[in-house]
């Protein structure tokens, strides 16, 4: 008789163990997922600056040649 209680018992001490590795599984996987979530966050602000910063340089570089442009062009005429 107390081997037919004994046995659901421990079943139920190895359910509880299982179900404890579970939750803390779980709980890692939720830390994990936020790690990622605010460094997927943390590289969208990155890559907008980059190409923020990438867009002021090809409109400096577009003025810079216009710049360049005009003073061959002065250069050619004074040579004239």
């Amino acid at each position: 008789m107390e081997k037919k209680l004994a046995d659901p018992v421990k079943e139920m001490e190895v359910l509880e163990e299982k179900l404890a590795d579970l939750e803390l599984t779980q709980e890692q996987s939720n830390i994990l997922s936020n790690i990622v979530h605010s460094n997927n966050v943390r590289l969208k602000h990155d890559v907008a600056f980059l190409k923020a910063v990438s867009d002021n340089t090809q409109k400096e570089l577009h003025w810079t040649r216009g710049v360049f442009a005009g003073e061959r062009g002065r250069t050619f005429q004074l040579h004239i």
